[in-house]
């Protein structure tokens, strides 16, 4: 590999060679390129309240989300990572009360 970078390295910054071997290699070049882990929406919590929202989104994708918050939250919910509290269920409440 050494041989292989002292080859095609030359002028080229998007070639790097780690100093660490392993995941510590791969970290160490994530840091070097400024590469951010990438979070799953599993790992950020679901807004509780439909005041919460961020932005308002518009047609379909508004729906889609909506969708999958619900998921997320049911998840969470069922899993016991969010309170079972009057918040929550009227959370949930509030998605279905605009499908019906």
């Amino acid at each position: 590999m050494l041989q292989w970078h002292a080859e095609h390295a030359g002028d080229k910054s998007h070639i790097f060679l780690a100093t660490e071997r392993c995941a510590s290699g791969i970290l160490e070049a994530m840091k070097h390129f400024d590469l951010q882990p990438y979070v799953s929406p599993r790992d950020h919590p679901v807004a509780l309240s439909v005041n919460d929202k961020q932005a308002p989104k518009i047609g379909a994708v508004a729906a889609a989300h909506e969708v999958v918050e619900y998921l997320l939250l049911i998840e969470q919910w069922l899993r016991g990572d969010v309170p079972n509290s009057h918040q929550v269920h009227n959370r949930l409440k509030s998605v279905l009360v605009g499908v019906v």
